[in-house]
């Protein structure tokens, strides 16, 4: 299936959609908002996210397996790896590496829902971007292969010759392209059709193409959107900006959305609009954002939704995918950042049942929160908020480590020590001048210095940074910036030989009072600078003047 194949249909759902939006675009956030803002430091989320998450892997045990007894559907266990690699791929380790690979050799098969195997998929891609195995990339292609065969195309949907027998209308039937049904197996008796099972397959198939630059897996996440366009979406209803499932037989959408409909959904569309630069993808990503953050929410702005199984937890990434992939939205990104920090501040005050445990209700309804047995899906959507404020959290002071280094402290002994045997030979240095000069007439002449003397008076030296490159991992727009040092670094590299000349033909002299030379070498450097710099005093009668174009400034950081 060819890119090509796509255009036309999708430039004309493309121009109904613009066409069907008449208000522009709001991002400002309701007043009627509460908690917004948190007073808390990035390193202070780092440790409420990472206590979470040491809870929630403590269950798993050295098989992969969950204790005795305990019912999880597969989306929730899949989400448990998903939560656990996306807090080390933040934190740029691997400390949840083991459970989450034994969860995933455990569970990721024999999987009959394709809802299960699109958020496998997504819990083996989260994976493979946090310890760069590709066997987790491996294993997703294999799910996404599976869910395949369930899919409809845009030719089988024209040809009307669907992969199981489908009681449609002609006319319906042409529309088809981009569905996938929910159940894998069975197909001769399964024609259900879940907002769900298509928005995780459409962040599924668009992750997978933004990491393997496969155009088939990119044609099949545009034809599902083109699918939604068609029959899920609803521009403009607050309320209900997205249906929650579809009828085949009767070509129609129904029932009020649920927050794993749209969370998915936003990530994905987030990610074609990003690697396509399409903007009609765009456009359409910003016309939901608004209702998407309201849709759900109560008058405070906090999520409602209380389902005993995991899903909350999706729409907080979904838009945390839509601010980074949009950086320069910052109305956009000012909305998604209250809306997080709201349920950050409403998991921590209302849904905490004990010890990093949590129910899945942050309004604090006590009927859910009754229990005090650890909640798997509860945990897990507060783990997803813990992590999203933490990348949230402005880079400020760099994060700890949770280990002491001694390398480093034995580094700042030795420097101290180093530092205070060199302020005691300045200030014994500058003690003898003074002296002298009450000893010997100012001359007004100027001071001229032998050739030696003069090699080992210090010069000002360029601080210069290296030439780096930066990349963004998970953004398919990310750039890459190299700083050309070159001329610089010859002048400095220059200045290093002088410098290892001077060293060279100094190593052997020794001082009079049989002064270790090291010491002697640096006390007559300091001796011929404090030199250069009472000539200059002298010489110089008035202050000196500083640039006033260039003031120290300080770039503000926005939380």
């Amino acid at each position: 299936m060819g890119g090509a194949s796509l255009f036309a249909p999708s430039c004309l759902l493309s121009l109904s959609w613009l066409f069907s939006v008449v208000v522009a675009q709001d991002f400002t956030p309701p007043q009627n908002w509460q908690n917004t803002q948190s007073p808390l430091t990035r390193s202070q989320r780092q440790t409420i996210a990472w206590s979470t998450a040491q809870k929630l892997q403590s269950h798993i045990d050295s098989s992969g397996s969950l204790p005795s007894g305990t019912s999880l559907t597969s989306t929730t266990t899949a989400n448990i790896a998903i939560a656990l690699s996306s807090q080390d791929l933040l934190n740029g380790n691997t400390t949840w590496k083991g459970p989450v690979t034994q969860l995933l050799s455990h569970s990721d098969t024999g999987l009959n829902w394709n809802v299960d195997l699109s958020y496998f998929g997504l819990a083996e891609l989260s994976a493979y971007l946090a310890y760069n195995d590709t066997t987790h990339l491996d294993n997703a292609a294999r799910n996404w292969d599976i869910a395949y065969t369930d899919f409809i195309t845009a030719a089988a949907a024209q040809s009307h010759t669907y992969p199981r027998t489908t009681n449609t209308t002609t006319d319906c039937g042409s529309t088809l392209g981009g569905l996938i049904f929910d159940v894998h197996t069975d197909p001769e008796h399964n024609q259900g059709v879940s907002t769900y099972t298509i928005s995780s397959w459409i962040a599924f198939s668009s992750r997978l193409a933004s990491l393997t630059q496969n155009t088939t897996h990119l044609d099949a996440a545009k034809l599902s959107l083109q699918f939604a366009q068609t029959h899920l979406l609803n521009p403009g209803n607050v309320a209900a900006p997205i249906n929650d499932s579809w009828s085949v037989s009767r070509c129609v959408s129904s029932n009020a959305p649920v927050t794993w409909d749209l969370g998915p959904f936003i990530e994905g569309l987030s990610i074609v609009a990003n690697v396509t630069q399409d903007p009609s993808y765009t456009q359409m990503l910003f016309d939901l954002i608004p209702n998407a953050t309201v849709a759900f929410t109560s008058n405070q702005g906090i999520v409602t939704e209380q389902k005993s199984d995991y899903r909350k937890g999706t729409l907080i990434r979904g838009l945390l995918e839509a601010k980074h992939r949009n950086p320069s939205n910052t109305a956009m990104a000012t909305l998604i950042d209250e809306y997080i920090t709201v349920q950050f501040n409403a998991v921590r005050a209302s849904a905490m049942i004990g010890d990093d445990n949590y129910a899945t209700s942050w309004i604090g309804d006590t009927d859910s929160s009754a229990s005090t047995d650890y909640n798997y899906a509860g945990s897990i959507e507060a783990l997803d908020v813990f992590n999203s404020a933490f990348a949230l959290a402005p880079p400020g002071t760099p994060v700890p480590s949770r280990h002491s280094s001694v390398g480093a402290i034995v580094g700042g002994v030795v420097g101290g020590v180093a530092g205070a045997i060199v302020i005691g030979l300045v200030l014994f240095l500058w003690l003898r001048r003074r002296r002298r000069a009450r000893e010997t007439p100012v001359r007004e002449d100027k001071i001229e210095l032998d050739p030696t003397e003069a090699r080992m008076v210090p010069e000002p030296f360029l601080s210069t940074p290296s030439a780096y490159t930066r990349s963004r991992l998970m953004s398919k727009g990310g750039s890459y910036s190299q700083v050309d040092t070159s001329s610089v670094e010859g002048s400095v590299q220059l200045n290093a030989l002088q410098g290892d000349r001077i060293r060279g033909a100094e190593s052997n002299t020794t001082g009079t009072d049989g002064t270790h030379p090291a010491l002697f070498n640096l006390a007559r450097r300091l001796d011929n600078l404090i030199d250069v710099l009472a000539v200059r005093n002298e010489v110089d009668d008035t202050p000196p003047e500083y640039d006033a174009r260039h003031p120290g400034s300080h770039a503000g950081n926005h939380v």
